[in-house]
C-alpha cells in the first residue's frame, strides 16, 4: 500500500487493521516465547556450570600462588635468621668460615633480586617458574657448600638445619608454581568455554525478554485501539479539520508561538536596559548636585571667617 492509499484510510479502518496485526502477533508469540524459554532454560545451567568450573580452578590457582608466595617469604625470613645465627657463631668462635663473605653477599644479593623480580614482574608464569628455579638452585648450591664445610663441626648443626629448611621451602614453592603452570592451559580452556556458554545464555535471555515484551505491548495496543474506537477519533482529528478549513498546521502554530515568545523576551530585555540607563542617569545628576552643594557650603564658610 502506497502513501496516498494509506492516507485515504479512515481512522476506524486503520485502527481495526492495527488491532488485527496485534491479534496475529498474540497468536504467534506464545510459540516463540516457548521456544526462547526452552533455549534459556537449556543455556542457563550450562553457563552456570561452566562458571563454577572456571571459578573452582581459579581458586586452586590462587591457593597455589599463595602457597608459593608464603614459601618464598618464609625462606627470606630464614635467610635473615641464618645471617643472625652466623654472626652469633662467629662471635663465639664456633664458625670456621664455612661460606666466605663474598659468597654470602653474592647469594643474598641474587636471592633478593630474584624475590624482587617475582613480586614486581609477575604475569608470565613461565618466567616466574624460571625465577623460582634459580632461587632454589642457588640455595641448594649454597647448602652443599655449607654441608661440606660444617660436616666435622657439631656446633654448626643448627646453622646447617636452617640452610636445609630454606632449600625445602624453595623446593615447595617451585612445586606449587609447577602445578599452577599445569593448570594454566586448562584455565584458559575453561574460561573460553564459559564465555561461549554465557554468550548463548545472554542471547536466549534477550530473545525471551523481547518476545515477552512484544506480547505485553500487543495486548496493551489492542486494549488502547478498542478504547479509541469506542470513544471516536474526533479529538484526534482537530488539527486535520483546522488545516482543511484553511487554518494553520500544528507545526506552523508552534513556529508562530515561538516567534511571539522571542519577541516578548526581546521587548522585555530592551525595557529593562532602558530602565537601568535611566536610573543610572538620575543617580549621576544627583551626585553632581550634591557635589555642587557641598562646594558652595565650603566657600560660604570661608567668607564668614
Amino acid at each position: 500500500m502506497d502513501a496516498e492509499a494509506l492516507l485515504e484510510l479512515t481512522p476506524d479502518l486503520l485502527a481495526k487493521a492495527l488491532i488485527h496485526r496485534h491479534e496475529r502477533l498474540i497468536e504467534e508469540l506464545p510459540e516463540a516465547i516457548k521456544q526462547h524459554q526452552g533455549d534459556f532454560d537449556f543455556a542457563k545451567p550450562q553457563a552456570e556450570s561452566a562458571r563454577s568450573k572456571r571459578d573452582l580452578l581459579n581458586t586452586k590457582v590462587a591457593s597455589l600462588k599463595g602457597e608459593r608466595n608464603t614459601c618464598t617469604s618464609r625462606a627470606g625470613e630464614l635467610r635473615s635468621a641464618a645471617t643472625a645465627l652466623r654472626e652469633k657463631l662467629q662471635e663465639e668462635g664456633k664458625l670456621r668460615n664455612p661460606d666466605p663473605k663474598w659468597a654470602r653477599e653474592k647469594l643474598d644479593a641474587e636471592l633478593k633480586q630474584l624475590e624482587y623480580d617475582l613480586e614486581t614482574q609477575a604475569g608470565d608464569h613461565k618466567r616466574e617458574y624460571k625465577i623460582l628455579r634459580q632461587m632454589r638452585d642457588l640455595q641448594a648450591e649454597h647448602e652443599q657448600w655449607v654441608e661440606k664445610n660444617t660436616a666435622k663441626e657439631p656446633d654448626l648443626k643448627e646453622y646447617f638445619v636452617v640452610q636445609q629448611e630454606m632449600r625445602k621451602l624453595y623446593d615447595q614453592a617451585q612445586k606449587a608454581h609447577q602445578t599452577m603452570l599445569e593448570m594454566v592451559d586448562e584455565n584458559h580452556e575453561l574460561h573460553n568455554t564459559f564465555v561461549d556458554k554465557e554468550d548463548k545464555r545472554r542471547i536466549a535471555a534477550s530473545r525471551l525478554s523481547r518476545s515477552t515484551r512484544s506480547l505485553d505491548i500487543s495486548k496493551a495496543a489492542i486494549d488502547g485501539w478498542n478504547s479509541r474506537l469506542s470513544k471516536g477519533f474526533d479529538e484526534l482529528l482537530v488539527d486535520r479539520v483546522r488545516v482543511s478549513e484553511g487554518g494553520l498546521s500544528s507545526i506552523a502554530i508552534r513556529r508562530q508561538q515561538k516567534r511571539a515568545d522571542e519577541s516578548r523576551k526581546a521587548a522585555a530585555s530592551k525595557t529593562s536596559k532602558s530602565a537601568k540607563a535611566s536610573k543610572s542617569g538620575k543617580s549621576k545628576k544627583a551626585d553632581r548636585a550634591e557635589n555642587t552643594s557641598t562646594s558652595k557650603g565650603v566657600d560660604s564658610h570661608g567668607e564668614e571667617e
